[in-house]
């Protein structure tokens, strides 16, 4: 279950109410959605110990999702976690999708090596992005050693003991009350279902879950997400969110019926066009210099360039 309150916090309400004053996000407009942190309920009994993974995922319309590993730990106890490796899960400066899928998994791993978490949470400092993006660890030559644990540890959530898995398709442009969850600033919250009614729950001011009436929730292991109208690149690369989508496309995770040599296609096409124009603006600047002149070659390459419908509209 899923659930929501605007930026002010307060009470829990329908993801199609309107509990943000400014709105659904629109087309175009920057979204930064970061995970702020999960509780792990007492309630559950973990047996011999708790070694706890947390991931998200997230996935613009049909493209291929992509994983984010938040945090490790072996021997965990059930509590709130929101000193977490990384907490963006997603940004951009350009919402130009039709929906945004965003899943959330929380378990318990079988037999996680304390040799393991130390040195991934050792990366998560140093190369957090072949952590925090599973799929460009093999790229990444600092964590080469570990790529195929991380790989093998995002994979088999299925495997291990869940404490808490859901997902929600959010949908930018639309109206409240429509039927659809709205993609709008403010604070989600995804918590198990399982003989719980929605109602009379809210966010306290530290975003945890509590009842009207001001009882703390700890019966119920939850997740807090918070939505933002804006995008940061300095704290969080988008190109690498790309690259990370690239890799996954390329190993045929997604759930896209294109092959994967399409999305490498399209990924090249876009690099060949940056660099014809770059080399465009190149010659245009030079054939502008009077100490310089351009040999014949440089002309003609200059000529054709000006002349192709891609890259022409961009040179004077």
């Amino acid at each position: 279950m899923w659930m929501g309150t605007g930026p002010g916090l307060g009470e829990l309400q329908n993801l199609t109410d309107a509990f943000s004053d400014a709105g659904a996000v629109q087309n175009a407009a920057p979204v930064n959605v970061r995970l702020r942190g999960v509780d792990v309920a007492a309630a559950q009994d973990w047996g011999g110990g708790l070694d706890l993974v947390i991931a998200t995922k997230f996935q613009f319309a049909n493209q291929p999702p992509v994983t984010r590993l938040h945090y490790l730990e072996q021997g965990a106890s059930p509590g709130w976690y929101s000193a977490l490796y990384q907490n963006m899960v997603f940004t951009t400066r350009d919402f130009s999708h039709d929906d945004v899928t965003i899943t959330v998994q929380v378990y318990d791993r079988d037999t996680l090596e304390e040799e393991t978490v130390t040195t991934v949470a050792g990366l998560a400092a140093t190369v957090g992005v072949a952590v925090g993006f599973p799929g460009l660890a093999p790229l990444a030559k600092a964590a080469e050693s570990v790529s195929g644990t991380l790989t093998e540890i995002v994979d088999a959530v299925n495997k291990n003991e869940e404490v808490l898995e859901d997902r929600v398709r959010l949908e930018p442009d639309e109206e409240a009350n429509q039927g659809t969850d709205l993609l709008q600033p403010g604070f989600l919250v995804a918590f198990d279902d399982t003989g719980v009614e929605g109602e009379g729950y809210r966010l306290n001011q530290n975003t945890r879950l509590e009842r009207s009436n001001g009882e703390p929730v700890a019966d119920l292991s939850y997740a807090v997400f918070e939505v933002e109208r804006e995008h940061n690149e300095v704290e969080f690369s988008e190109r690498d969110q790309k690259a990370a989508k690239l890799a996954a496309e390329l190993d045929g995770r997604g759930r896209s019926s294109k092959d994967p040599m399409y999305y490498l296609r399209q990924t090249l096409d876009a690099y060949d066009k940056f660099d014809r124009v770059r080399r465009a603006k190149q010659l245009q600047r030079l054939s502008e210099q009077e100490s310089i002149s351009l040999t014949d070659a440089q002309k003609s390459l200059l000529g054709r360039l000006r002349a192709d419908l891609e890259t022409g509209k961009y040179v004077e």
